[in-house]
């Protein structure tokens, strides 16, 4: 479906039928929504709050609820390892007053030495145990989907930042 598709969807007229202009104002708004998430845009990233507070549904069979837990606390501070390097690269762009150059003393350090950085494709590739009354094993791996798209675009955009720094510091000899 596109939105060209959903411009040109024609609906019948009944009696006790929708008000027209109010199908057709939501159906402008669904359109304008569709092309944004199509040019990439308006997806907003998880914050780790948001993934921390994401409840799952029990099943009667299911991925066990106690390893779930762990593993997404695990997730979270590896998540917030990258977030923290991401906005650390963007501040020492941000810092340079108009006309000067900030050299930053270094690049930011990766992520904790006492840390394991979690990768998206360990993400991926990790099996949970099964139990009974676990969580709903579609929608964690649904979820899971989701923090494996924004985790890997904010690796990318780290990757893009250090690069830039690296650059940006050549000049000066560092």
């Amino acid at each position: 479906m596109t939105p060209v598709d959903i411009h040109n969807k024609e609906f019948k007229t009944a009696l006790r039928g929708y008000n027209r202009d109010d199908v057709n104002n939501f159906l402008d708004q669904v359109i304008h929504a569709f092309e944004i998430l199509l040019r990439g845009e308006g997806i907003p990233k998880l914050t780790p709050e948001e993934i921390a507070k994401h409840k799952f549904r029990v099943e009667m069979r299911g991925y066990h609820r106690d390893e779930v837990n762990q593993y997404i606390d695990q997730i979270i501070d590896s998540y917030e390892g990258i977030l923290q390097q991401s906005a650390s690269q963007e501040l020492a762009f941000e810092e340079d007053p108009p006309g000067q150059s900030h050299i930053p003393a270094s690049l930011p350090q990766a992520y904790p030495g006492n840390h394991q950085r979690i990768t998206p494709e360990e993400i991926h590739s990790h099996q949970f145990l099964h139990a009974p009354h676990g969580y709903d094993i579609q929608g964690v791996n649904q979820f899971l989907d989701r923090i494996i798209h924004d985790y890997a675009e904010v690796l990318a955009e780290n990757r893009e930042l250090s690069e830039r720094l690296r650059q940006y510091e050549r000049p000066f000899g560092r």
